[in-house]
């Protein structure tokens, strides 16, 4: 075994010293990262989207599965698919389908689509493996993959028992790691994780969830070409919001912001999505300030 060079050890030791010392004197705190001798910070910047691509994501008939796709903005988005595109969509939920669930796959059919609905854990890689393949038997090959699925416990940090936590971080970081590793050897045209603004502006004090999301956000620049990571903000309805209550309306005073409306998230998905099948960023931060139409923030 060969030795260590103590005074390398030393000299690495005392130029992170420096380094910690410089982040935090500095006038803008930053997030930072090392590379070598190299400083790199994080950073957002405008990204005006297209209004046409060469590359349209959703394909007329093309098959997509969701998790998550039961809840408010999945079930809102496979609608869409469905009048649209007369998609072949399979939504996977954790819980066991019900009468609920088959009328609205019922109303995906009068639209136009066709829909299944498979109970898995998104974080379970055999759940996941099996609702994949009952997706390829059903309808063939797979096009799409959103990934909506999470959770919020809504508790601070301080008080949240360790259970509650891990359990909030599943579906968003088991579960992406899970579909990233089954979807490595089919070729789908886009997997898009549907992260959340808590990943860089934070949640209040849950910090579960904030770290969850910037967990995607990070996943989606290593995930592959095709995968893209999109941090929403409160929704006017459906699943990430907090409803109409003081905490939404402080949370939305204090970062400046107004909730978006399912039809603005629909429309400004697919556009993000034909802006990634061009070659475009595979992350983008959604930011809605007061009156002003939504718009994605690129990141880096």
């Amino acid at each position: 075994m060969q030795a260590r060079d103590p005074d390398a050890a030393c000299s690495r030791i005392a130029t992170w010293a420096t380094r910690l010392q410089n982040e935090q004197q500095a006038v803008l705190v930053e997030s930072a990262h090392y590379v070598g001798s190299q400083r790199q910070t994080l950073g957002t910047y405008p990204g005006a989207t297209r209004r046409s691509s060469t590359r349209p994501a959703f394909r007329h008939g093309g098959t997509y599965l969701i998790t998550g796709g039961m809840g408010g903005i999945g079930f809102a988005l496979a609608k869409h698919l469905a009048g649209r595109y007369q998609a072949r969509l399979v939504l996977v939920g954790r819980s066991a389908i019900d009468a609920e669930k088959r009328d609205r796959l019922d109303a995906l059919r009068a639209l136009g689509g066709l829909a299944s609905y498979v109970s898995a854990d998104a974080s379970c890689p055999v759940g996941m493996a099996s609702a994949l393949s009952a997706a390829e038997r059903e309808f063939g090959g797979l096009h799409g993959v959103i990934h909506a699925a999470g959770s919020k416990a809504g508790v601070n940090f301080l008080d949240a028992d360790p259970a509650v936590f891990a359990q909030v971080l599943s579906a968003k970081v088991a579960g992406t790691r899970v579909l990233s590793d089954l979807l490595e050897s089919r070729n789908v045209d886009f997997l898009c994780f549907f992260s959340s603004i808590a990943a860089v502006l934070g949640d209040f004090g849950s910090c579960d969830y904030a770290v969850a999301n910037r967990f995607e956000l990070a996943f989606a620049k290593y995930a592959g070409r095709n995968a893209m990571a999109i941090c929403w903000p409160l929704w006017s309805e459906g699943g990430m919001n907090l409803g109409a209550d003081a905490g939404t309306r402080m949370y939305l005073q204090l970062t400046g912001q107004r909730a978006l409306s399912l039809d603005e998230g629909i429309a400004l998905c697919e556009r993000l999505l034909d802006e990634r099948s061009d070659g475009g960023a595979s992350h983008a931060l959604v930011m809605l300030p007061h009156a002003t139409p939504a718009a994605p923030i690129g990141e880096g």
